[in-house]
């Protein structure tokens, strides 16, 4: 059975045979996800510098890099896990599978082509226990910071078909964490917003989502100067009026949105 796993969708972990394995500074870190990014493809060393420092490189990171590599393949020596080095560049061996992030994409794959709410349910839930906090948790360069980006996009997608089939399931405690959390994360997103409003309502707590409702206009006319659009009014029109068939018929009935 493999021992070897990676976590990228968080603080940077790498465990191998058993033992958690140091991954270095942030910078070698950032290299390790550069190579991990593309399990099985040989990256360059150009676009590994580019990855790691931007369009500015100093003048000592191809130097620093090699030193990195050095270092990233003495602490990569298990069976599973190895970085090799070819004519086209370096490139990680490892099964996609045992890496987060390339398990997140899988799941999510999975659950856009399910053939069923339990099935997709299912692996939704799956791929949302993969996150333990901000991926590449501490590091920073453009690249991987527009990487963590695509990758909060998709985690609010998974969010959001989430807890629209625990609300057609008669569950919308389950998703209130998973709701509140994303929320704090995007105040102004306004279909996270509504997704909690009525999370909350069905859950009984119609006081709080009618409070949520002014919390979020009140950031949206204060952060952009506008007011919340006729999908959210909407919904909380039907909380304000106390018509919990309006709100239950508008998320229970109609499939999840994509």
């Amino acid at each position: 059975m493999s021992r070897t796993e990676v976590r990228l969708l968080g603080p940077v972990v790498v465990r191998m045979d058993g033992r958690f394995v140091n991954p270095g500074s942030p910078k070698q870190q950032l290299l390790l996800s550069a190579l991990l990014a593309d399990p099985g493809r040989p990256v360059g060393t150009s676009e590994l510098i580019h990855r790691i420092w931007g369009q500015e490189p100093p003048p000592t990171a191809r130097s620093a890099l090699y030193t990195y590599i050095a270092q990233l393949r003495l602490a990569l020596s298990g069976r599973e896990l190895t970085l090799v080095r070819q004519s086209s560049g370096y490139r990680i061996v490892v099964d996609p599978d045992r890496v987060d992030l390339h398990r997140f994409h899988s799941l999510l794959d999975g659950a856009r082509h399910a053939t069923s709410e339990d099935g997709a349910l299912d692996l939704l839930t799956a791929a949302a226990g993969l996150h333990h906090g901000t991926p590449f948790e501490g590091l920073h360069s453009p690249w991987v910071d527009a990487l963590r980006a695509t990758i909060d996009a998709e985690r609010r997608w998974m969010t959001i078909q989430r807890s629209e089939i625990l609300m057609r399931c008669g569950r919308p405690t389950e998703v209130l964490p998973e709701l509140a959390e994303a929320v704090a994360a995007e105040p102004l997103d306004e279909s996270l917003a509504e997704h909690l409003m009525v999370a909350l309502h069905l859950s009984g707590q119609r006081a709080a989502a009618l409070r949520h409702y002014h919390v979020v206009r009140s950031a949206l006319i204060d952060e952009l100067g506008v007011d919340p659009g006729v999908s959210l009014r909407y919904v909380y029109r039907d909380l304000l009026r106390d018509e919990y068939a309006s709100a239950l018929a508008r998320w229970c009935a109609a499939p999840a949105r994509g």
